[in-house]
Order: C-alpha cells, then sequence, then structure tokens
C-alpha cells in the first residue's frame, strides 16, 4: 500500500511478486512434473491468494469432449474445487448440455443406428449419438433401447454373463491339493493357510500363523510336518 509513496514502488513490487511465484514454483516442482499444461495465475498485487484462470471456452471444450471436474483439474494443474468453483461461475454446468429431444425422437434414432450396428451396446451408442451432434444421459441410452431392440439387449447380457468353465476331473481322494493363504490380516501378524481337497472339497487344514510363506512351501519343515499330521 506504500508503493505509490515509493519512487519505483510499482517496479519493485513487480519484482517483489515475480520473486513469489519462482518459490511457489520451485517448491511445487515435484508435484507438477507430470504436468503438461499449467494454468495462468493472476497477480494484482492485492492481498489474498493470486486468481487462477481458467478461460470459458477452454472449460466448455473439455466438459464437451466428456471429461469430469477431477479429470480436467489434473489436466490443467489445478485442484478439483477450483474447476467446480469455474464452473458455477460460468453456469456452464453438464447437465444443462444433454440434448431435449424426446423419447419418441430418440427412439428413431437408435432404431437407424441399430441397423447399422446390430451388436451395438450402450458404451458404442452413447458415442454414436454424440458423433451425431447429440448428448444424451446414459440411463435415457438404456431405456431407449430396451424398448427398440429387447432382444439384442438380452442376448448381449447374456453372452458377457456366461462362464466357460474348464474340465475338471480328479482321479480320488488325495490326490490333488489345493493350497492358498490370506494376507489381509498380516499387518496384525495373523496370516490364514488352508488346504481343500480336491475330490470331496473338503478342508484338509486350516491354520493361522505370522509367517507369509512358510506353510506353503514344500521345501520348509512346518509344510511336511502339517502335511503328516492331516495325513494321518
Amino acid at each position: 500500500r506504500y508503493c505509490d509513496n515509493i519512487p519505483s514502488g510499482k517496479a519493485v513490487l513487480a519484482l517483489i511478486q515475480e520473486a513469489k511465484e519462482l518459490l511457489r514454483e520451485n517448491e511445487n516442482g515435484s508435484c507438477s512434473e507430470n504436468v503438461a499444461f499449467q494454468a495462468e495465475v493472476a497477480t494484482t498485487g492485492e492481498r489474498g491468494r493470486p486468481r487462477i484462470i481458467i478461460a470459458k471456452d477452454q472449460l466448455e471444450f473439455l466438459l464437451d469432449l466428456g471429461f469430469k471436474s477431477g479429470e480436467i483439474a489434473s489436466l490443467l494443474g489445478v485442484s478439483e474445487s477450483t474447476v467446480k468453483r469455474r464452473i458455477r461461475e460460468y453456469e456452464t454446468f453438464v447437465r444443462q448440455r444433454y440434448s431435449n429431444i424426446t423419447d419418441e425422437t430418440l427412439d428413431g434414432l437408435v432404431e437407424e443406428l441399430m441397423r447399422e450396428f446390430p451388436n451395438c451396446g450402450y458404451k458404442r451408442m452413447t458415442g454414436l449419438l454424440l458423433n451425431s451432434g447429440h448428448r444424451i444421459q446414459q440411463n435415457r441410452i438404456r431405456e431407449c433401447m430396451r424398448r427398440v431392440n429387447p432382444e439384442g439387449v438380452l442376448l448381449r447380457v447374456l453372452e458377457l454373463r456366461t462362464v466357460h468353465r474348464r474340465r475338471y476331473e480328479i482321479s480320488g481322494p488325495l490326490a490333488l491339493w489345493h493350497i492358498d493363504g490370506n494376507h489381509k490380516l498380516i499387518r496384525w501378524r495373523f496370516v490364514i493357510h488352508g488346504r481343500i481337497d480336491g475330490f470331496s472339497r473338503m478342508i484338509v487344514f486350516l491354520k493361522c500363523g505370522k509367517y507369509g510363506t512358510r506353510l506353503l512351501s514344500p521345501s520348509s519343515w512346518e509344510f511336511w510336518s502339517t502335511f503328516k499330521s492331516t495325513v494321518r
């Protein structure tokens, strides 16, 4: 506030602000090494932290591409709260950027695209509609595809959830054991090891210890001692 009363005070203030910016960049250097772009900071010389400049066009462009607020913050090298604050200031809410077409019009568009891409799923349909200039919510696309092509939706669900299991045969009891361990409680020195018979699915051994691999390694004494006690 005394810079106007001192000769060359504004120039000195500008140099001080530049030095502060260099110190701030040096302190945050380890955090911003992987950031390809850094948002510009407006230094006015007033009290408080400087304002981070994020252009409205830039923010709208990233939102149109489908980036979330956290991803935009990572790209610009700012915090997520800053991005959300700029979205509120510019009133560029994501919900306002969706197309306001009716369900009948959407059904016609989806039906036309389904003729060209019969095996199209929800994600691909979202991209096709976006390429056509229509940004539609995921729930509306799902409901529309269920109305237009319910058979295709059912077939895709069956294909996704089909489990192809390999053939599994064991000659008899004690022919093959499945050995595994659970290390979720290892920070409290609780390590659980167990063995299951491959033929009868019977639990032949279950023990809690404080070692990670001794009970699982065939070269350890604990492995063979527990093996003999189990067989007996």
